[in-house]
Formats: structure tokens, C-alpha cells, sequence
């Protein structure tokens, strides 16, 4: 029995749906392997590792899935007749299993994953929150259990603590408040509300500490991203951010403004939004890119390259005729 026909007899397909179903399965698969090829998506093996939390792994997966449907799409003159038939539901979870297999995590965390993106509050049950007698969230007793946490990680006697916003670094993914402590190894953080979530960010693990859109951006040497921000810039948030320059510089960065601090050695990153292009024209751009040997790596649609390859990518990307002087 072949995969599609397994597949139709478990979801009570027509006997028809097989071969469209099979092609659909192997378009997926195959859109998988290309864009994580290409640097569209987290490898494999960082997910199945677990260097990425559950949360932020599928939130990366989530535009993956997306981008791969949409390939299917194109390119299987059947998809939608298919989906018809099936059910659009159904065929997403065919699909999904086949997301979690190649990415060796459960399903269910994919159908989780997906559904705090539709509804962020998903993450935290509001009754098991500690309230005043108003009603209001006991901030102190939240506070104090983040602390514990602290403890029982033996993240103890910090140079800085503040109050602000931490999650991984994706827009789709909600703000999270979080107790953020600094020492001089790096930055940990626990989520605000129950259950807490410690996390750590060592600046040995750290190759960029950026502020961007009024977010403090932390980038791992691997596919790790976090974010850190205080929507109101309280002066205890700038108190926390010269320290975490201070301490930064400490470990080997160096801060060329005071709002990027690279790891000495970095050549320094040139960025390129590229919102506006589609899939296969970042997959064009990226093949060029690995025929060049130039080093890259895509953040959703944002590209970036070392410095020093500048004026090429530029070229790759149709930003500058050869020749052309710098700007």
C-alpha cells in the first residue's frame, strides 16, 4: 500500500485521492528539504536537539509550512480539488505530520504551535494567576516565584534585574513579560505569568546584541534569536542597558554605536528587507548566493551578509550594476 493510500484509508478518502494525495505529500516534503537547503528554515537537527524551545521552533515552522503549501500549490494542478474533497482541515493535518516527522517533534506540538499563533493567551491560564482581592494580578507574588526560579537555576546575585518584555525573536510570536537578570557570563529571564520559563542567553553563545524597531535584539551564533524590550524606555531599562554594555564589552564585544555590540572578530552584518519578494526569488537569490560562497542567513525575509561581501550581494540581488562605485 502506498503513503497516499495509507493516508486516504486513515482520513476516509476516496479511493481517487490517492495519486493527487501522494503527489501532494511528496511536493510538501520535497518543499521542505529545499527551503531548509537554502537557509529559509531552521535545520532539522537544531530542532530535534532542542536548542530551540518547542514554542519558537514551531513559530519558525509555521512560515516554513506556508511557504511550502504555497509551492504545492503552484506546481500540483490538483491541490485544490484535493483539498476539496478532503477537507481543507484534513489535509493541513496530513500535512502536519508529515512537518513533525521531518522535524522529529510530535505533532501535537505543531497543532499546539499553530494555535497560540491564533490565540497568544493560549500560552497562560488566567485563573491560575495569583490576584488582589480587586482582581488585579499580585504582582508581588509573581515577582517573588520568578525569583525562585532565578534560584533554582543558580542564577543568583545578579548585577542588574528589570521588568520588561522577552520572548524569541519572531513578530508573530506575543510579548512576554518577563524578569529579565543580568550578570557577567550573560542574561537570563523567567516568564512573568505561571508556569514561569527560565531561559539564558550567555554571551559566550551571543555573536550580536542589536537594538532594532525598539527592540533589543540577541543573536546566537546558532538559529537562536531572543528579543528584549520595555515599551516606556524606564530609566531602570537604560540603568539595565549600560550595564549589559558594560558587561558585554566585558566578554568580548565590541560597541561600534551604542546601539550594536559585535563579537570582536565579526566582520560586522549588512541587512536586507526583503518583504516584498516571493518565495522562489529568494530561493533563486540564496542558490546564487551558495555558487558564490558567500556566507548568508535568512531571518523570515530578511537577509543577512558579512560586510565585506556587500557590493556583491548587492550585484546578486540586482541592487548595483558591476562596476558601480559604493554608496
Amino acid at each position: 500500500m502506498t503513503d497516499g493510500a495509507r493516508t486516504a484509508a486513515r482520513y476516509g478518502c476516496p479511493v481517487a485521492l490517492n495519486r493527487p494525495l501522494t503527489e501532494i505529500r511528496n511536493r510538501y516534503l520535497k518543499a521542505l528539504k529545499d527551503f531548509t537547503f537554502e537557509g529559509l528554515a531552521p535545520p532539522p537537527v537544531v530542532v530535534a536537539s532542542g536548542q530551540l524551545p518547542a514554542v519558537e521552533a514551531v513559530s519558525q515552522l509555521i512560515t516554513l509550512h506556508h511557504d511550502s503549501v504555497r509551492r504545492v500549490e503552484e506546481r500540483v494542478g490538483g491541490y485544490q480539488k484535493t483539498a476539496a474533497r478532503m477537507g481543507p482541515d484534513q489535509l493541513t493535518a496530513v500535512l502536519w505530520e508529515d512537518l513533525a516527522a521531518f522535524y522529529s517533534l510530535p505533532v501535537e506540538e505543531i497543532a499546539e504551535g499553530f494555535a497560540v499563533h491564533e490565540d497568544a493567551a493560549a500560552l497562560y491560564d488566567r485563573a491560575a494567576q495569583p490576584r488582589l482581592d480587586t482582581g488585579q494580578l499580585d504582582t508581588s507574588v509573581l515577582r517573588a516565584e520568578c525569583d525562585r526560579e532565578f534560584e533554582l537555576a543558580r542564577w543568583v546575585d545578579p548585577r542588574a534585574v528589570v521588568d520588561v518584555f522577552a520572548t524569541p525573536h519572531d513578530p508573530r510570536l506575543p510579548l512576554v513579560r518577563s524578569r529579565v537578570s543580568l550578570r557577567p557570563e550573560g542574561l537570563a529571564w523567567t516568564s512573568y505569568y505561571r508556569p514561569q520559563n527560565f531561559q539564558v542567553a550567555l554571551f559566550d553563545d551571543l555573536r550580536l546584541i542589536r537594538r532594532q524597531s525598539g527592540q533589543w535584539c540577541l543573536e546566537f551564533e546558532d538559529w537562536r534569536r531572543r528579543r528584549i524590550a520595555d515599551p516606556n524606555d524606564t530609566p531602570a531599562f537604560e540603568a539595565f542597558l549600560d550595564q549589559l554594555r558594560q558587561l558585554a564589552d566585558d566578554a568580548g564585544f565590541t560597541w561600534d554605536t551604542p546601539d550594536e555590540g559585535r563579537r570582536d572578530g565579526d566582520p560586522g552584518w549588512v541587512v536586507y528587507d526583503l518583504s516584498s519578494w516571493p518565495s522562489e526569488r529568494c530561493s533563486a537569490a540564496t542558490a546564487t548566493l551558495l555558487d558564490s560562497v558567500v556566507p548568508h542567513e535568512w531571518e523570515g525575509r530578511e537577509l543577512r551578509v558579512p560586510r565585506d561581501h556587500e557590493a556583491l550581494v548587492d550585484q546578486i540581488l540586482g541592487l548595483r550594476e558591476p562596476g558601480d562605485p559604493p554608496e
